[in-house]
């Protein structure tokens, strides 16, 4: 069987109206998404970078505070912040 350029014509324009009526949940971009997990300086870098770049982060931290083994004192008697990390 012999297929004419009208034919294929045909046929072409017929994909390609399928794929403009595409509904719009497959056009769509999604935004990536990923986990850092731990807030130290390195989680935080990491985190930042993600951010900047069009990513959506979710920070994990085990602790209630961040910063990871950095750690800072604050002696209120004597208005001074010691270094307390490791």
């Amino acid at each position: 069987m012999t297929s004419s350029r009208r034919d294929f014509l045909k046929s072409l324009g017929a994909t390609a109206v399928g794929f403009v009526a595409a509904p719009a949940v497959f056009t769509q971009r999604r935004q990536k998404s990923c986990v850092v997990i731990g807030a130290g300086f390195a989680g935080l870098a990491a985190a930042y970078k993600l951010k900047n770049a069009g990513w959506k982060v979710t920070v994990l931290e085990a602790r209630d505070r961040i910063g990871g083994r950095v750690l800072s004192v604050r002696m209120s008697a004597a208005g001074l912040a010691l270094p307390y990390g490791q």
